[in-house]
């Protein structure tokens, strides 16, 4: 059991100066049905950052936040642009880790037509598997990050999910000067992550 710990000792801590950037709401609703989906899903970012967190409407702990991901919670996703690494916790093997991934450029095939989409003129593509559309806006810089995915075409504004049947559409938006702090919890690879759990006697 101390060797299993041991292995995760390391700990990264990353502090950032706070840049201008975008905080966008956005509510989440059942494609078949309109139903809306509870909770709704925050996306803050700036050139090297992004946070994408869920929350409840009437339970927004991040709200006038100025300093994000210090705390990494259930389901959010810190992301750093320049690595193009996305992190998240998980607590699967008995304690809370982080796992760091890579994330993989998308590749997409262009929709005719645009959309205004919050007074922002968007485009539209969707994956070659046709599971994701997107509709970006490109005077609100990239995307990367949202959604555990490679937006590099510009800051995506609505989406549809038709694997999971659910609709994205963007309700606010807010511009501000944000700080991004990696946690100060232990890091580990994916794959690391897949032999820990495996030897884990949780």
């Amino acid at each position: 059991m101390r060797f299993f710990f041991a292995f995760l000792s390391l700990f990264v801590s990353v502090a950032v100066d706070a840049q201008e950037g975008y905080c966008i709401t956005f509510n989440k609703t059942d494609i078949p049905t309109g139903v809306y989906y509870s909770p709704s899903v925050k996306f803050v970012y700036n050139d090297s950052f992004s946070f994408l967190y869920y929350y409840n409407l009437n339970n927004d702990y991040l709200k006038d936040s100025t300093l994000y991901s210090s705390k990494l919670i259930h389901h959010a996703v810190f992301t750093n642009k320049h690595k193009m690494k996305i992190y998240y916790e998980s607590t699967t093997i008995g304690l809370p880790i982080i796992i760091s991934d890579t994330i993989i450029p998308s590749a997409w095939k262009k929709i005719n037509g645009t959309r205004n989409i919050l007074g922002y003129e968007c485009f539209g593509v969707k994956s070659k598997n046709k599971n994701i559309e997107i509709w970006y806006a490109e005077k609100l810089g990239n995307g990367v990050g949202f959604m555990f995915k490679n937006y590099n075409l510009g800051q995506p504004m609505e989406m549809f999910d038709y694997k999971n049947g659910i609709h994205y559409i963007a309700t606010k938006i807010e511009r501000g000067v944000f700080g991004f702090k990696l946690p100060e919890e232990k890091i580990v690879t994916t794959k690391q992550f897949r032999k820990l759990r495996f030897k884990s006697p949780f």
